[in-house]
């Protein structure tokens, strides 16, 4: 994961710092056992832009081209990917901490819908106590080895986003939103949100592409300056994949370009 070269550590002098002036909270590090290359955030302005299936696909795919990878399914309130991969309730306990669910591709996954003895139990729906959770994981998962570790954050501006911006050592985030005005909105506020916090901004992913009139995903990309690195289209084997656990089961897989861009950062 990249990090500030400039540690000052009080030193008075520095001229990064102003008296009166809010510093960033400091970022939080990964469980001590855990050697992750990047972290990659997938986000999505609003709800129903399919986000987690694209985080799945990423994953398989990724994971198809050799890559180690891992996902931290940040969305407490409707976790999505252990369906996605038909992982049962498997994480394990230790004295280093929590081990993740390994799915049949050898992607490792931690989810509170892992944890849950019903995959419809109901957690909390309190921001703040969700964003403790997502804290807990990232501190206490270990992950081992791993190149490309994504975060499948929750829909919207909420607590568990702003903490991910705010503490996490995010490499980068891909925006998942559609050609659809309403999402774009959205979409606009989660880049400004990602941009006060100074989170790259990698690129975004217009899903559904055959399914909207309009071209609101090319406005948003104008706008900002913003790659837009595939279009998913509408496609029955995609949602059906993700209802069965099948996701691993594409070849080949598609957002290949968003892919490539993840393994060369």
């Amino acid at each position: 994961m990249s990090e500030s070269t400039h540690q000052c550590g009080g030193c008075g002098g520095c001229g990064g710092h102003h008296h009166g002036e809010p510093s960033e909270p400091q970022k939080l590090a990964v469980n001590a056992l855990s050697q992750v290359k990047k972290v990659i955030g997938i986000a999505g302005g609003k709800g129903g832009v399919g986000k987690s299936l694209v985080t799945g696909l990423l994953a398989a795919g990724l994971a198809a081209g050799g890559q180690e990878v891992a996902i931290l399914d940040a969305d407490i309130a409707n976790p999505a990917i252990p369906r996605m991969f038909e992982l049962p309730q498997s994480v394990t306990r230790g004295e280093a901490g929590l081990y993740p669910a390994i799915t049949d591709s050898g992607i490792k996954v931690m989810s509170i819908g892992l944890l849950t003895e019903d995959e419809t139990d109901t957690v909390t729906t309190r921001g703040l106590v969700m964003a403790g959770i997502v804290e807990q994981f990232w501190a206490t998962v270990v992950w081992d080895q791993v190149d490309c570790l994504l975060i499948d954050l929750p829909s919207g501006l909420g607590d568990v986003t702003e903490f991910a911006f705010e503490r996490l050592q995010l490499d980068g985030i891909i925006l998942v939103t559609t050609a659809q005005e309403l999402a774009n909105q959205a979409a606009r506020r989660t880049i400004r949100l990602a941009l006060e916090h100074q989170v790259p901004i990698l690129g975004l992913v217009e899903n559904f592409s055959n399914s909207f009139d309009g071209n609101a995903a090319e406005a948003v990309s104008r706008a900002f300056q913003l790659p837009i690195l595939d279009r998913l289209p509408l496609d029955f084997d995609f949602s059906t994949a993700a209802d069965t656990g099948r996701v691993e089961a594409f070849t080949p897989y598609p957002l290949a370009k968003t892919i490539e861009v993840l393994i060369t950062i």
